[in-house]
């Protein structure tokens, strides 16, 4: 049976591999960090592979390898994985950035920032706050509620659901490539290419392309590539 290691104050290992681990101190391991059970509260950084069935951080993550956390991964504060991520179940809140791909067999939360520079693949999505993912999400339930100016590449579900965390969504727009599901719901979003036999365009919602029936449309959604183009000068009065 593997020990149990539990680290306090500044420490630094060649690597880890335990049953149990927690650090409670700025923590450095140069290679990879394997646990039955990992939590960490303070400032962690990780030269290897992240490999665990359990893990939380609560301050500060880093990792330069791949990060594969079997079940319950759960982050807050500021973790930053130069590899990709594979988990069982994902909760962050705070910063997340990843720089490759994301896999989340179940549930997939963020609250805060979230950004991904490959593509996000869980059974259902549900973020709070500033989303940016270059490449492509899939999931069956796609829920977002955001701040700021956020980008998507494309987007494949049952159900998509998009709008602003705030009530008004003043200065929140997401802007999206395409999106395929049988149920969209936009709000604040500008979309190239929908398809869905149910599309609802809410408040300023533009879709520049669409096929299906759009249900609802708000007064100040737009169907059209006028929704991207400025109006031509000498038109405006």
């Amino acid at each position: 049976m593997l020990p149990s290691l539990h680290d306090v104050g500044v420490v630094r290992h060649d690597g880890v591999r335990a049953r149990e681990y927690t650090a409670r101190g700025p923590t450095k391991i140069l290679g990879d960090l394997e646990v039955d059970s990992g939590s960490v509260y303070d400032t962690l950084a990780v030269g290897g592979r992240l490999t665990a069935t359990r893990f939380s951080s609560g301050q500060m993550l880093q990792v330069a390898g791949p990060v594969r956390v079997q079940e319950q991964l759960r982050l807050v504060g500021v973790t930053v994985l130069d590899a990709g991520l594979d988990a069982g179940e994902l909760q962050s809140q705070g910063s997340l950035r990843v720089e490759k791909d994301v896999l989340v067999r179940d549930h997939l939360a963020t609250v805060g920032q979230f950004e991904v520079g490959g593509s996000v693949k869980a059974t259902t999505i549900d973020s709070r706050g500033h989303v940016s993912i270059a490449g492509s999400v899939n999931a069956r339930i796609v829920d977002l509620r955001l701040d700021g100016l956020c980008r998507i590449g494309r987007i494949r579900a049952e159900t998509v659901g998009i709008r602003p965390r705030g009530l008004l969504g003043r200065g929140t727009t997401v802007t999206i490539d395409r999106i395929e599901a049988e149920t969209v719901d936009l709000e604040a979003a500008e979309v190239e290419f929908v398809r869905a036999p149910t599309i609802r365009l809410g408040r300023n919602a533009h879709v520049v392309r669409f096929e299906g029936n759009v249900v609802h449309r708000h007064s100040t959604a737009h169907v059209g590539p006028e929704s991207h183009s400025p109006r031509p000068h000498g038109l405006a009065r």
